[in-house]
């Protein structure tokens, strides 16, 4: 919850893009924290193993099975020297191994923090984005969570392929954003294989009671397909 000076513009957080201030970082750790020690997440000490492992923490000679406390405080000092992006490489992590009946509320629970931190980013699906604004984040979520499998991995690898620092490789995200958009007119107009280029199912559309605005469909573009 902001304060009343943030409210009214008398103390303004500046937005943290490639950088982390210690109460960002903080927040991000008690969630975590927290998770682990309750039931939502159901996760013991293997569970920690693995996620020290893929964070590039040589757990093989500070890791003890019998002890969760020490194992978080060995996590801890590592966390806390870390470079700002590896915190983020951390929450990706953890997402990745979490449950998906748990992933909505640590998803909420992330972006809470990221957005009341002024921070640059937020969780999409189990990936950390730069963000542009609130609404386009939701049209994203949105997007990646339709009934088609062939949809939803066409735009998470788009996402992906956007959200890559220092270099984001825009040419293969709207490849990757053409196939899902293929992938959707494939789905509606039931056509396969070589008939399931995106000029030849945009044409079929209209059969389907799908009316798209001649001013988003470039003609060139689909001549001959």
């Amino acid at each position: 919850m902001s304060t009343f000076s943030e409210r009214y513009g008398y103390v303004v957080k500046p937005l943290q893009l490639e950088s982390m201030t210690i109460e960002l970082r903080n927040r991000i750790w008690n969630i975590y924290r927290c998770e682990i020690c309750n039931d939502i997440a159901v996760i013991d000490s293997h569970y920690l193993e693995e996620i020290m492992d893929a964070c590039g923490l040589s757990y093989t000679s500070v890791y003890d099975n019998a002890d969760l406390d020490k194992n978080l405080a060995v996590f801890r000092k590592w966390y806390d020297q870390a470079e700002w992006y590896r915190i983020y490489d951390f929450v990706e992590i953890y997402l990745a191994f979490l449950p998906t009946k748990d992933l909505s509320d640590a998803i909420d629970n992330f972006n809470g923090v990221l957005s009341a931190e002024n921070a640059g980013y937020r969780v999409i699906g189990r990936q950390v984005v730069p963000i542009t604004n609130e609404y386009e984040i939701k049209c994203i979520e949105q997007a990646q969570q339709t009934p088609y499998n062939s949809i939803n991995v066409h735009l998470k690898k788009a996402t992906e392929l956007f959200s890559r620092r220092p270099l984001p490789d825009y040419e293969n995200s709207i490849k990757e954003s053409i196939s899902a958009v293929e992938a959707v007119c494939s789905i509606i107009t039931g056509l396969s294989g070589k008939n399931a280029t995106l000029g030849k199912t945009i044409k079929k559309l209209k059969d389907y009671g799908v009316h798209i605005h001649p001013s988003m469909v470039c003609p060139s573009r689909f001549r001959g397909q």
